[in-house]
Formats: C-alpha cells, structure tokens, sequence
C-alpha cells in the first residue's frame, strides 16, 4: 500500500479552488444562476461540484499513485466532511468511505483501461 502523505487541510484546499472553478464552469454553461456562491447552493447542487472537483484532483495525481493501493479514499471522506464545517453543510457529515471509494474506482477502472493501450509505443 502507498501512503499518501498529504494533509486533509491542503487537500481540502486543492479541493475548494477546483469546486470555485467547477462553480464558474456551470454559471458559464446555465446550469447554476450566476452570481451565487457555494455557501448559497443546496445540497444537490453541492455536492454535485464536490465530486465533479474531486475527480479533477484525483486525474491531477500520478496514475501510478491513483491505481495502485492506498490511503486516497481516506483522505477524500475526511475532507468532503471539513467541506461540511467551513460551508455549513450538515449533510456532509454523512459523506462516508463507500462515497470516496465510489468515485475512485471509476477513476482507477478509466486509467487501468487507458494504460493497457499500446499507442504510445509508436511515439
């Protein structure tokens, strides 16, 4: 197993820019009235920035540190719950490990699938 080594602050951190920028993306696209802020959505429209975020954070990392055995579902479950303290979002606190691990296994079955591909030995 490897471990991970990233706090659930900074983790939390790298999470509420990408759920900031997620914010921005469907205001731009109609999905979400311009001009509210994440402390102002409700829980569906929430939560649906937190996961779409922690995708873009999980496809950030080293496919080798994401595919193979490790701590990230840990680190997810903990900082979705922080999210629920700094935004007030008391649902939060239900976000559990199968939620996390939810999300990572899609992750992991898409780039499992991406590196048996043998396009880049023509490179």
């Amino acid at each position: 197993m490897i471990e991970i080594r990233i706090t659930i602050e900074a983790f939390m951190s790298i999470l509420v820019e990408k759920m900031k920028i997620e914010l921005k993306h469907r205001q731009r696209s109609g999905l979400i009235p311009v001009g509210l802020k994440l402390e102002e959505l409700n829980y569906s429209q929430f939560i649906k920035i937190v996961e779409a975020s922690i995708f873009d954070t999980l496809f950030m990392l080293p496919i080798d540190l994401v595919i193979h055995d490790n701590n990230i579902t840990y680190i997810i479950t903990e900082a979705v719950k922080s999210l629920g303290k700094i935004f007030k979002k008391d649902e939060l606190f239900l976000y559990n490990k199968k939620n996390a691990k939810k999300i990572v296994d899609t992750v992991i079955k898409f780039l499992s699938e991406k590196i048996k591909t043998t396009d880049f030995h023509n490179n």
